[in-house]
């Protein structure tokens, strides 16, 4: 048999080799395979007792919990006892007070008590008068707020029972709603504040607000006062920080018509100057609707009478009242009537606005009263805004009472052909090509309408 060949013993000898290598790989495999399952045994081990450990915290926070609650409703239970037991102790010396202070059946507090302090004279200290505590039902949580703190600090009641004090005296929705809101959370009184007025002052800025910009004078002059400052006083509740620009300009807003050119005029600064000259001009009015209801124009000669109407801030027939804007920042409140002869413009106004005025041809009116007008003065072309449009008028200058303008035939002639529907109070006519559509404002205030007669002459 033949010997194995040099290669042949070299190849055998590098695959025992490398069986001995594999055979090491495989061993030290498996030795890192045992020391793995070791330390996962050891990590078992750590985890089992941190499971062990965290079951046992959350038992002891669990009884800790359930032992704050019930040590907080003891707590509570004790201060409302102890709120009762002091109110009823502070009830019980009033009375006393009361009964044993004095003979007369209508005195009310105790007789006064002296108090010596060192060498000076007896002081005099008169024991309040019995307060009850304010009663809340859901309505103004801010001023119901107030009015506790105030009490609490006349009577130095314990801030630890203000909450409870304050929640004996809660009635209807309110009492209802603190008694679900007490199992849910129990608070101080800064949490029970801020809880009061997220449920029942969430919209009161934006409800006293909307109150205030939407207040109209729909009757007498005294009752929009009370209904204003009562929207202000509630703004202001909320932001203290607004200004007497705001009030004072929405309060001439919402005022008649005919007293919103007399107070403007003025140019109040406070709200109080605002309804001081709002209440004379009132007056004035009402002295002048007074009067008769019938004043005639006449001439110094003969020429044809024209029915006109002057009206105390409201239409009668053939008869329209409509608001435009002068200088685009001045509100002007015209009356367009078919019975005057021409246009007009009030000399208050001019005044007022700074209006270039020319001479003209003297016009002379008396009154039935006797009292005399004259018109010598006119505006010419006087641009005017209204509904969108533009208007160019010549206006003569008068004492126009409570309008700023009246819109008279001539007016109405220039803008023919028109449609009037006085019923619905709209005009609609073309002016330089453009249809123009004037709507009348509506008048539910039933006011005294007065009849003119004028004869215009020019002298």
């Amino acid at each position: 048999m033949a010997k194995p060949s040099v290669q042949t013993h070299f190849v055998l000898d590098a695959m025992a080799a490398e069986r001995v290598k594999v055979a090491e790989n495989w061993e030290r495999a498996l030795d890192s395979l045992e020391n793995m399952n070791q330390r996962l045994g050891k990590f078992a081990k750590v985890q089992r007792q941190l499971v062990e450990q965290s079951e046992v915290a959350a038992q002891a926070a669990k009884q800790a919990a359930k032992e704050r609650s019930v040590l907080s409703r003891q707590v509570e239970e004790s201060g409302q006892l102890l709120a009762r037991v002091q109110l009823e102790s502070m009830a019980a010396e009033t009375e006393k007070s009361r009964r044993s202070g004095s003979t007369s059946p209508s005195s009310r507090s105790s007789p006064p008590v002296q108090v010596r302090k060192g060498p000076q004279k007896g002081v005099q200290i008169n024991p309040l008068p019995e307060m009850s505590f304010p009663k809340f039902d859901g309505a103004n949580p801010r001023v119901w707020l107030d009015k506790c703190l105030d009490y609490f600090h006349i009577f130095k009641v314990s801030e630890a029972m203000w909450v409870q004090v304050a929640s004996l005296h809660l009635e209807g929705i309110a009492a209802r709603w603190f008694h679900v809101h007490r199992l849910k959370q129990r608070t101080g009184w800064n949490h029970f504040t801020r809880d009061v007025l997220n449920k029942f002052g969430a919209d009161e800025y934006p409800k006293a607000m909307r109150r205030l910009m939407g207040l109209r004078q729909t009757g007498s002059l005294d009752e929009f006062v009370r209904a204003f400052e009562e929207a202000r006083y509630m703004v202001s509740l909320h932001n203290p920080k607004l200004g007497e620009v705001l009030f004072v300009t929405q309060f001439i807003w919402g005022l008649e018509y005919d007293l919103q050119g007399a107070v403007q005029s003025q140019m109040p600064t406070t709200l109080d100057r605002a309804v001081l000259i709002a209440k004379l001009q009132d007056e004035l009015n009402d002295q002048y609707k007074g009067r008769s209801t019938r004043s005639v124009f006449q001439s110094r000669s003969s020429s044809t009478a024209v029915k006109a109407k002057a009206i105390s801030g409201t239409t009668g027939k053939g008869c329209m009242k409509v608001r435009g804007l002068l200088k685009n920042k001045v509100t002007l409140l015209l009356s367009i009537h078919s019975g005057s002869p021409t246009c007009f413009i009030n000399k208050n106004l001019v005044a007022r606005a700074r209006l270039s005025a020319v001479s003209c041809p003297p016009a002379r009116f008396t009154l039935a009263n006797g009292e005399s007008l004259t018109s010598d003065l006119l505006v010419p072309q006087l641009a005017w805004c209204a509904n969108g449009h533009t208007f160019h008028t010549d206006m003569r200058v008068l004492d126009l009472g409570p309008y700023d303008a009246i819109l008279g035939y001539d007016w109405l002639k220039s803008h023919s052909p028109m449609e009037c529907d006085w019923a619905n109070k709209v005009l609609v006519f073309h002016d330089a090509g453009v249809e123009v559509t004037l709507k009348g404002d509506d008048d539910n205030i039933k006011k005294e309408v007065q009849e003119v007669s004028a004869i215009c002459h020019k002298c």
